[in-house]
């Protein structure tokens, strides 16, 4: 099964989202070929107006806690529409050290 896929779509049917980017990330960290168990999640949506990063973190994490016990790292960035269009975006993961 397609962990990017189940992640998009659980993500997409839990917020009303504006833009979301679920990036596979395991191809830079120590993991057999073909691993699934990396990702970096950006999620844009105004369900997170008012909420805390920790609380917006929780609701992420309820809603794709079944999938949490086949993945090893989930990094979250989740921001309003209004937080989306003033901050510089940068993303950018480091690689694993090997």
């Amino acid at each position: 099964m397609n962990i990017k896929k189940e992640l998009t779509k659980i993500i997409e049917k839990s917020f009303d989202v504006d833009t979301l980017k679920v990036i596979d990330e395991s191809f830079k960290h120590n993991v057999p070929k073909g691993a699934q168990s990396h990702f970096k999640v950006i999620i844009i949506s105004n369900d997170f107006i008012g909420k805390s990063q920790l609380e917006r973190h929780k609701k992420v994490y309820l809603s794709v806690h079944d999938l949490m016990q086949r993945i090893h790292a989930l990094s979250l960035h989740t921001l309003t529409r209004e937080e989306a269009q003033e901050e510089n975006l940068d993303f950018k993961t480091p690689d694993c050290v090997r």
